[in-house]
């Protein structure tokens, strides 16, 4: 049977400003006290989370999963990182909801950071039909980049929506203006929520600047950095991409299809 206590403590190689992919159940800690005694913190890691909710069990020591991290180059010292994997998804939802940016006194006065997984960074699909060419043609894609645009994945999705809306303002008008809404006279950003839960955000959103300066400022300030003010979050930031479907009309035109059909006209990717 695999050791518990060395098993909790297996040096990762980890980079703290680049955790490791996290199931939907398991927390990142950062900010833990790298000179406390392994068992200690073990033991104060135990107690503390399993208040929120039941931390899942090793299915081969029976202990609580929880993992420390270690130094790659010395592997008697911790880095002050673990992981913590509960049960359930919303019991790690509300661990890092009650403990992230928190000043903790049995882990000395340590001002922890609690990292949740995070989703896919995949655009969402939005189609918008348009009026089909009369004459027959080529169908074909064109994938055109909005270059004041910027997509953004990795934002925090336990926030609520103004509290979000609000931060990621503060945070990207920083590199330039963010373009105004004709109809509401609103910041130009958009986050989007779950297909089947309109209450659930999906951690991605997009902005359009004034500029395409600020556009490219914004990317190079926040792609892949962890934000303070977004819960710590990594975010992934660049530049909106859509594609495009046209039609080009052909040199000799032809007979109409019988049951005519609109193409989807623009698929952002």
């Amino acid at each position: 049977m695999v050791d518990n206590f060395m098993k909790q403590n297996l040096c990762l190689n980890i980079d703290p400003s680049n955790p490791p992919m996290l199931n939907e159940n398991e927390i990142f800690i950062s900010g833990l006290p790298s000179d406390m005694e392994k068992q200690r913190l073990f033991d104060t890691l135990r107690d503390m989370f399993s208040t929120v909710g039941s931390i899942k069990s090793d299915t081969l020591t029976e202990k609580p999963c929880i993992y420390l991290f270690r130094s790659k180059d010395d592997t008697t010292q911790l880095t002050g990182e673990a992981t913590v994997t509960f049960e359930k998804k919303e019991i790690a939802e509300k661990a890092f909801e009650n403990y992230n940016g928190q000043c903790v006194a049995n882990l000395n006065n340590a001002e922890i950071h609690v990292k949740l997984a995070e989703t896919k960074c995949q655009e969402p699909n939005s189609k918008e039909l348009e009026p089909q060419a009369s004459g027959i043609g080529h169908v074909g894609d064109t994938k055109k980049n909005i270059t004041n645009k910027i997509f953004i994945c990795g934002l925090p999705r336990n926030m609520s929506e103004e509290q979000l809306l609000r931060q990621v303002s503060r945070v990207f008008s920083t590199v330039g203006r963010i373009q105004v809404k004709n109809r509401t006279g609103e910041p130009d950003i958009v986050l989007f929520k779950a297909k089947f839960n309109n209450n659930q955000l999906t951690g991605t959103a997009t902005i359009t600047y004034e500029k395409e300066e600020a556009a490219m400022e914004a990317i190079t300030k926040y792609n892949e950095k962890c934000t303070p003010a977004l819960s710590n979050a990594r975010l992934s930031v660049k530049t909106w991409e859509m594609k495009t479907t046209h039609v080009t009309p052909g040199l000799e035109p032809g007979p109409l299809p019988a049951e005519p059909t609109l193409p989807d006209s623009s698929e952002y990717l």
